[in-house]
């Protein structure tokens, strides 16, 4: 039996190792759980994305060259109909592809020009970061703009450099802020409602955030990375909705090294299992996180 809202700080497997070959990965960003136990990753220094079994073996990938830049996949999320949905920040697109890899349709003309994280809410529609004007843009279903909130100099809705975005079953969005050293939350109308926001390193306070996840008792996880001069550090906390600090799911001898992408499976009985991108290792990692 496991304590409420306790971590099992329990690493499952490492998938991947740096390199090009099939089942390789080079500085993977985002990714996304499939219903079926796969995982979609974003293997940006690859110019690709692949998919792996629940096991953790490789499947297959796809790629795009129709574009007059490099693919440059950042984020994956995948839709009610199962198609799935890539952000190529280099080509300021949203592309959507079928379950197979086969490019379909693409999202994002004038309203989007650095596209980031991406994440789909229950209904079907999706939310976008863009990165260079630091805002979210909101789409529906059908991948028709909505309107977008945030930017520069916009009080409360300020971004400076937001990265990854998630979304709760009670409707709340959690934006990495990573030059504001902060999670910033929303609510579905795009107000914002408050922010996990103390700068520092000690368990509970966040330095540069990087990735999100909602787990099913909608408490956030935040990926945090070490800069260059040793500020931050590279670990995952959990807190809940409000922003109050749970847990570290991680430990040091963990290893990780700049965790990038975060996404939560469907869950196993009181569990569920943890993705994470470590970019700094080229590889995949997932844990096993228990709730009540």
């Amino acid at each position: 039996m496991h304590n409420n809202m306790s971590l099992s700080k329990h690493l499952l497997q490492t998938i991947g190792k740096e390199g090009s070959k099939e089942g390789q990965l080079k500085q993977p960003c985002g990714l996304a759980a499939w219903h079926a136990g796969e995982i979609i990753v974003a293997d940006r220094g690859n110019s690709r994305v692949q998919i792996f079994d629940r096991n953790g073996q490789y499947k297959y990938h796809f790629s795009y060259d129709n574009f007059r830049l490099p693919f440059d996949p950042v984020d994956v999320a995948v839709t009610r109909d199962d198609s799935i949905l890539v952000t190529d920040y280099s080509n300021c697109k949203i592309l959507v592809f079928d379950r197979h890899g086969q490019m379909i349709d693409q999202v994002g003309y004038h309203e989007i020009h650095g596209p980031w994280g991406i994440t789909v809410k229950q209904d079907g529609s999706f939310y976008v970061v863009d990165r260079d004007i630091k805002c979210l843009v909101f789409y529906d279903m059908y991948g028709s703009y909505v309107k977008t909130i945030g930017g520069a100099k916009q009080g409360l809705n300020e971004f400076r450099f937001p990265l990854y975005v998630a979304t709760s079953k009670g409707g709340q969005i959690y934006i990495s802020d990573s030059a504001s050293q902060a999670v910033k939350i929303f609510d579905g109308n795009g107000n914002c409602s408050g922010q996990v926001s103390i700068r520092g390193q000690k368990a509970g306070h966040i330095f540069w955030p990087t990735g999100v996840a909602v787990d099913k008792e909608d408490n956030v996880i935040v990926a945090e990375f070490q800069d260059v001069l040793g500020g931050g550090y590279n670990r995952l906390q959990r807190f809940k909705s409000d922003g109050t600090f749970i847990d570290r799911i991680d430990v040091d001898s963990h290893n990780l090294r700049h965790p990038e992408g975060l996404a939560v499976s469907q869950s196993i009985g009181s569990a569920q299992k943890l993705y994470v991108s470590d970019w700094g290792n080229n590889c995949v990692k997932s844990y096993q996180i228990y709730m009540s």
